[in-house]
């Protein structure tokens, strides 16, 4: 007669679990374009335009981020 045959024995089923469903994730491959005519014009924006002031004038880290 086997073990787990007897009344003072419990039994346990192991089962696999399913996996959650995960959103696909996208890669996103962000690289600055360095040609001279690019570089040049970012020059030419940081002369006009006073970025620092900008960043300033607002309070919060998540707001500058957003900007």
């Amino acid at each position: 007669m086997s073990a787990f045959r007897l009344s003072d024995h419990i039994t346990v089923e192991v089962k696999a679990k399913t996996r959650a469903q995960m959103k696909s994730t996208k890669l996103i491959k962000q690289v600055k374009d360095l040609r001279p005519s690019k570089r040049h014009a970012m020059r030419a924006y940081f002369q006009q335009v006073n970025v620092s002031n900008l960043i300033d004038l607002v309070p919060s880290c998540e707001a500058k981020v957003k900007m």
